[in-house]
């Protein structure tokens, strides 16, 4: 048997708020849904335990958040693996500080109140854990492009600032929507409902400067709705995935969130559920190499910790519940690598986490580089990331897979 807590907060800032997407820029307004840290806790028969936190923020510095998160948690006697990743809505604060002006900005009493957030959430959650049942499921559902656009005279070009060339957006995308929902196994009431989709928390974005969860929160707040539980949303390898129709404003937020939600609850209602989910968790720290033509840039324009790197240091996780395994990366993983790791699985459903424990900006596919374009050249990552990253992938969902106990 498998015990599972959930736990959320909501840690919506207040108004005006510079905002961490699209550089320098301060939102005036607030967009509803609000802004939720949530956070579920999973305590295995053999005693393995592991928390998952999902963020409705562009991403979570590692030196000025993960870190002192985690070491708060032990302090207070958790003893689990942490995973804490992010929707990547470009609609929230400033809590990710690759840049200087970045960490100028943000707002250190806002920083104290989300750390105390993440480790008061996990912390109730292993608190209010309770014997569970897990069902998965999946659909297929088109709400997002490649915005990676190769036309056939061989040139490139960003969507984002071509949306004359929406036509030819032909990229490969993720339009798997996964559902992993959790329950009480005596009552049966919901505990939680994971979503995990892949596309930019992008309908708003530069349409107007807003503080917004951006369409990940109406997604969790329309499904909360349908099921009669807590809903949570979990970003997946989205580094070069936008919503369709992105930039588009308030109405293409609420569309999107609303159809992902009734695609969700579809699911939902046909999930079967088991007592018997096996619970593992493995980490593999990884380096990865900066591309030599950035290490100027670095030194200036970057933030002043990574003067001089060589090479930036994070992890890779995967965590198995039952049937499903989250591997969480440590950057902004392009599509093609995550739909390759998906493939290389042993689990029959598996789950990319966007951004976790760490912001090490793009982690692309080789040939991006060769193309060019806006990733490759603002990521401080070498093409050798990806391989880096997917290997170590692999070799964890395999470690966790064999790790069940019949």
């Amino acid at each position: 048997m498998v015990e599972i807590g959930f736990a959320e907060a909501d840690v919506t800032p207040d108004v005006p708020c510079p905002i961490g997407g699209y550089g320098d820029n301060v939102a005036e307004e607030f967009l509803g849904p609000a802004l939720f840290v949530r956070s579920i806790a999973v305590v295995g028969e053999d005693g393995t335990e592991w928390a998952l936190s999902a963020s409705d923020l562009i991403g979570l510095d590692r030196e000025e958040m993960v870190l002192p998160a985690l070491a708060e948690l032990r302090a207070e006697g958790y003893g689990g693996d942490v995973m804490l990743t992010a929707s990547h809505t470009h609609s929230g604060p400033h809590t990710r500080f690759s840049q200087s002006y970045m960490r100028e900005r943000a707002d250190d009493a806002y920083l104290d109140r989300l750390r105390s957030a993440l480790v008061s959430t996990i912390l109730s959650a292993r608190e209010s854990a309770r014997t569970s049942e897990v069902g998965v499921g999946r659909t297929c559902i088109r709400e997002n492009v490649n915005r990676r656009v190769n036309l056939p005279d061989g040139t490139h070009h960003y969507l984002p600032r071509e949306k004359h060339l929406y036509p030819y957006a032909s990229g490969p995308v993720d339009e798997e929507l996964g559902v992993v929902a959790i329950r009480d196994a005596e009552t049966r009431e919901p505990i939680c409902t994971i979503v995990n989709y892949t596309a930019h928390a992008l309908t708003i974005g530069n349409y107007k400067w807003v503080v917004s969860p951006d369409y990940p929160g109406v997604l969790a707040e329309e499904l909360s709705a349908l099921t009669g539980g807590p809903a949570m949303f979990t970003q997946g390898a989205c580094g070069n995935v936008h919503p369709i129709d992105f930039e588009e404003g308030p109405e293409r937020m609420r569309q999107m969130g609303h159809s992902l939600a009734r695609a969700a609850y579809t699911v939902f209602e046909g999930l079967t559920y088991s007592s018997d989910a096996p619970v593992a968790y493995a980490e593999e720290p990884v380096k990865l190499p900066v591309q030599a033509r950035m290490w100027a840039e670095a030194n200036h324009r970057w933030n002043p910790r990574y003067k001089g790197l060589t090479s930036r240091s994070g992890s890779v996780h995967a965590a198995r519940l039952g049937d499903v395994i989250f591997v969480g990366v440590p950057g902004e993983l392009f599509v093609e690598i995550g739909l390759s790791i998906k493939e290389r699985s042993p689990a029959p459903f598996t789950y990319i986490l966007y951004n976790t424990n760490a912001y090490l900006s793009y982690i692309c596919t080789p040939e991006a580089y060769e193309e060019g374009g806006y990733e490759p050249n603002a990521t401080l990552n070498a093409p050798e990331s990806a391989a880096i990253v997917e290997e170590a992938a692999v070799r964890l969902m395999y470690r966790v897979w064999s790790e069940r106990r019949e």
